[in-house]
Formats: C-alpha cells, structure tokens, sequence
C-alpha cells in the first residue's frame, strides 16, 4: 500500500499490507524462533526501514516492548474486511522490528 491508500467493499475497509515491499526475513517454522507458530519477521526495502502505514482507519490499543515480541495492537471501531476470508475483524497486530 502507499500513503492515504484505502480500499473499501460494500462501505467497510479491506485490511491492506501496511508498507510498499514485503521482504520476508523468517517465515513459518523459521529457523531462529518461529518453529510451531504461524507468524513472519518482516524487514524493509532491501532489508533497510521503510514507512509504515495505517492498515484501515484504526486506533493504537496496545504495545508489547521486545521482551514480548515487539508487537503493536490495532482496532478498528468500524470493523474492516481480512482479505483471506472476507470475515469482519476488529483487531490486527502488527510486529515491529527492530532496526
């Protein structure tokens, strides 16, 4: 996605991927510390930092600090539509990392 993008169905906003370039740096099962967990380490444009947008209109409900992953917490009053399955979601975390 890129800046001030939005993208709605039927007047509720899709979630989008929140930067420009998606660069997995571990996956699924990852050889560092993801084994038996569905999540992924994300770094920017060419491995460096990238800007950060908004995924859908949201509010920050919460931040875990590296000592429980890094993680910031979202919620949409409005509710917004998860692409994989078309279902109505409140919440989203997205992992930051560091740099």
């Amino acid at each position: 996605m890129q800046a001030h993008q939005k993208s709605m169905k039927d007047g509720i906003q899709n979630i989008l991927f929140p930067v420009e370039h998606m660069n997995i740096t571990q996956g699924n099962n990852g050889s560092y510390s993801h084994q038996g967990v569905n999540a992924l380490d994300l770094a920017g444009y060419k491995g460096g930092c990238s800007p950060l947008y908004a995924p859908f209109d949201v509010v920050c409900v919460g931040v875990d600090g590296p000592d429980l992953g890094n993680a910031v917490f979202w919620h949409s009053e409005q509710g917004s539509i998860c692409g994989w399955n078309n279902r109505l979601c409140y919440d989203y975390d997205y992992t930051r990392q560091q740099s």
